[in-house]
């Protein structure tokens, strides 16, 4: 499965309860960064599955899931396309174009 890193790490959100802010994971206040486990999302970039297990479980989330770590970048509105292109820019890749 594809994967990548979060842009904040997950333990860092908030939910909203009625007008007010709360911890999602109280446990981890105050607690420093190097101190939060690593996560990774799926980018939805790639999935390998063996056929026959898919079919069973009807999911990618099998017992042995194993993630292929890369960068990507979902883009969705004309402003992240403009973040994209200033990644590609400052890694010196070539201007997406536009299509």
């Amino acid at each position: 499965m594809g994967v990548s890193a979060y842009n904040y790490h997950p333990v860092q959100a908030l939910k909203k309860e009625r007008d007010y802010l709360t911890y999602m994971w109280p446990e981890y206040l105050g607690k420093q960064s190097q101190e939060y486990p690593e996560l990774l999302v799926s980018n939805g970039t790639l999935y390998w599955a063996n056929t026959n297990i898919f079919l069973k479980d009807k999911t990618f989330y099998g017992r042995r899931l194993k993630g292929y770590e890369s960068y990507s970048i979902d883009i969705d509105t004309v402003e992240d396309y403009t973040e994209a292109q200033r990644i590609a820019s400052m890694r010196g890749l070539k201007a997406l174009e536009q299509g």
